[in-house]
């Protein structure tokens, strides 16, 4: 195919650093094969030039001795012969002088906005995360009326038509500076636009899904499909600072500055995910209190636990093994999302004392982090790291429970939740950071 239409492989490697969030750069040569002196077969099958030196002599030699790849360079000038025309001839010839440095070719580069788009993306998906949490503070409190028009959803989809619209706008103003429309957004933004898109079938469909099914109540919210679609587009939305930081944690971008919108956008991602998991979540069910008594209920609890670690460990070790992050950066996640659970609590008042909990373990994770300083250099303390997070978590968790309205657990089931919990962040580590030889 890149014989025949060359261009084409230009907006293949277009559509695929869109996607990936990276400046993919045009894989032509540097010059015209008749620049470089190369004609006929040679020059629509590049692997027929001949190979320069007498060292190389022997190698000439049994390409031209080789009669099947005569007769696929006979081919392919023969399928360029007959199917590009002049217009396409000179598009090759265009196409086959860019440079595989994309800097040197701005219009094919991905643009930067420097940090003021991280910025706008921070605010806008404040507003939508609470517009998210609001209606579910709606749904888990009964406040849920019988349509699809409540104040509730007013907030939600007003969160996302602000996105939206923001991102369609850099989209337009981009491509009206003359990059492609597939490369008009920059890096780590082009899946959040994507995710916008999934919302107008998802929003159809949910009013839809109302209509014919009625208003979902309690759990039924976060299992209904239009939801499941609808939650999906807003993880996408939401992590584009998160993608776009990425590329960044180098030695020399480390510090609040460059960092915070990242952790911003991480504490969205988690905090919608741990959304959806809200019916297991700690903080939305106070698992150990008398809230529920039953075999069933306290089973259920230590599997809550094991998901609550894997959605917050899994979230933080893959930012700690890249680079080094910034005083409080967990303790910033840990607080922001604890806050958010909190309001999805419906069987009495806000948990502020689980809540604060919570936040202190995020200071403690943070000491922590600074004492081991974990990386992929040093296994053992990654490990380690990986495995005391979460024990300090569920310490301090059914320590403020304790003191504020009691443990209802006995100490066996108790405290072996909270050793599980430090297992499972240990198995997590063995995700994000493999061993690379035994014992580690």
């Amino acid at each position: 195919t890149w014989i025949v239409t060359p261009k084409l492989e230009l907006e293949a490697n277009s559509l695929m650093g869109w996607l990936c969030g990276r400046a993919a750069a045009p894989t032509f040569p540097t010059k015209s094969f008749q620049e470089q002196g190369v004609t006929g077969r040679e020059a629509v099958d590049p692997s027929m030039a001949p190979v320069g030196g007498e060292a190389h002599a022997e190698t000439n030699s049994r390409r031209s001795a080789s009669g099947g790849s005569r007769s696929l360079g006979a081919l392919r000038l023969r399928l360029e012969n007959f199917g590009l025309g002049q217009g396409e001839k000179k598009l090759v010839e265009k196409d086959s002088n860019y440079s595989a440095n994309p800097r040197a070719h701005p219009a094919h580069a991905l643009p930067d906005a420097g940090s003021g788009m991280d910025w706008v993306m921070v605010v806008l998906s404040a507003g939508f995360c609470g517009g998210f949490f609001l209606d579910g503070w709606a749904h888990a409190h009964g406040r849920a009326d019988e349509t699809f028009f409540t104040p509730w959803h007013a907030a939600l989809y007003s969160g996302f038509l602000a996105i939206t619209t923001y991102l369609t706008v850099v989209l337009v103003t981009n491509r009206i500076k003359g990059h492609p429309w597939l490369r008009s957004l920059p890096a780590g933004y082009g899946i959040s636009l994507l995710g916008a898109l999934l919302w107008f079938p998802g929003g159809l469909g949910d009013e839809i899904w109302h209509e014919v099914f009625g208003i979902e109540a309690n759990a039924e919210a976060l299992l209904s499909p239009t939801h499941l679609i609808l939650a999906l587009g807003a993880i996408l939305m939401v992590s584009g600072p998160l993608r776009r930081g990425w590329g960044r944690l180098e030695e020399n971008e480390q510090g609040w500055p460059r960092q915070i919108p990242m952790l911003f956008s991480v504490t969205y991602t988690l905090s919608l995910l741990t959304f959806m998991n809200q019916l297991a979540h700690p903080l939305a069910n106070k698992w150990g209190s008398d809230v529920y008594k039953s075999a069933l209920g306290q089973e259920m609890g230590v599997v809550s636990i094991l998901l609550d670690t894997g959605l917050l460990l899994g979230m933080i070790l893959f930012l700690v093994r890249r680079s080094s992050l910034a005083p409080g950066a967990l303790t910033l996640v840990f607080a922001l999302n604890a806050v958010a659970m909190g309001f999805l609590y419906d069987q009495g008042p806000y948990p502020l004392g689980l809540v604060i909990a919570r936040a202190a373990a995020g200071v403690a994770a943070d000491l922590l982090l600074y004492l081991l300083n974990p990386s992929v250099q040093q296994v053992g303390r990654f490990r380690s790291f990986s495995f005391t997070v979460p024990l300090i978590i569920y310490l301090f968790y059914f320590f403020a429970l304790q003191v504020t309205e009691g443990i209802y657990w006995s100490v066996h089931m108790w405290t072996g939740a909270t050793v599980l919990a430090g297992f499972v962040g240990l198995l997590i580590s063995f995700l994000v950071v493999p061993p690379l030889k035994s014992g580690t």
